[in-house]
């Protein structure tokens, strides 16, 4: 017999959307490249992915840089906090 498991997760780019997680009991990956990782707390309940560039917290709608931050989350590191994160909701981790 298997037993159904509901389980609450999001990914989000969007500071509205991180703000709310919080309040609907998620497990949250949040990218960040032009705006600030800083300004958003995850409460212990996600982790953040940051690119490493001089550049952040530009608040930029376009940018010059080629590869821009944004380019920089490759979708391995998107993997990576997701199966994290997946492992923690679940128990394993």
């Amino acid at each position: 017999m298997s037993i159904p498991i509901t389980l609450d997760f999001s990914l989000r780019q969007g500071a509205f959307m991180l703000e709310i997680h919080e309040h609907i009991d998620a497990r949250v990956v949040a990218l960040f490249g032009p705006t600030s990782s800083a300004e958003i707390e995850l409460f212990g309940s996600g982790r953040k992915i940051v690119p490493e560039m001089d550049c952040l917290v530009c608040y930029k709608a376009e940018c010059d840089f080629v590869p821009n931050c944004m380019d920089l989350i490759t979708s391995e590191m998107v993997k990576n906090a997701i199966s994290a994160e997946l492992a923690i909701a679940l128990g394993r981790g």
